[in-house]
């Protein structure tokens, strides 16, 4: 999921913010976190490399391995990201 902020002219920093929806917590979190963890080591390399005109945001949510949450979280992460 992708969501850019405003875009703005002149010298500003823009930011795109990223968002990661997986299993942090059990019964599957080592698989989870890993994910997570690799998903972060490649937004913190893209945004020293320089490369692009604005900063990459993670913004992570857990859906806690469950299938009801996970058939909730698209709405409500969209709505966290919106703000």
């Amino acid at each position: 999921m992708i969501k850019c902020c405003k875009i703005l002219s002149g010298s500003e920093i823009h930011t795109v913010k990223l968002g990661f929806i997986g299993p942090i917590s059990d019964p599957y979190s080592s698989e989870g976190t890993a994910a997570r963890n690799a998903f972060q080591i490649a937004v913190d390399e893209a945004n020293s490399s320089g490369r692009f005109p604005y900063i990459i945001e993670l913004v992570i949510a857990d859906d806690r391995s469950n299938d009801e949450r996970l058939s909730q979280k698209p709405a409500v992460f969209y709505l966290t990201l919106r703000l």
